[in-house]
């Protein structure tokens, strides 16, 4: 599980550095690329609390979900 915990982090941090970059340098929507990251970031944070919210699956499916996303 710890691999798996790091694996899944190292990944993160390795795709957040690509998008941050790609987002500042191509603006979409009309936008330019600050803005559109400062929005990008806003709508994930009310996403991840929206779920976090009202998740009501149990945990063990959860890990599962989890790592089948990890893996995939």
């Amino acid at each position: 599980m710890m691999t798996c915990v790091f694996l899944i982090l190292a990944s993160y941090y390795l795709m957040k550095t690509a998008r941050e970059g790609l987002i500042l340098t191509d603006g979409t929507f009309g936008l330019r690329g600050e803005v559109l990251k400062s929005y990008a970031g806003a709508a994930t944070a009310v996403l991840l609390v929206g779920r976090t919210a009202r998740s009501r699956v149990r945990r063990i499916r959860l890990i599962n979900i989890s790592y089948a996303i990890a893996i995939g």
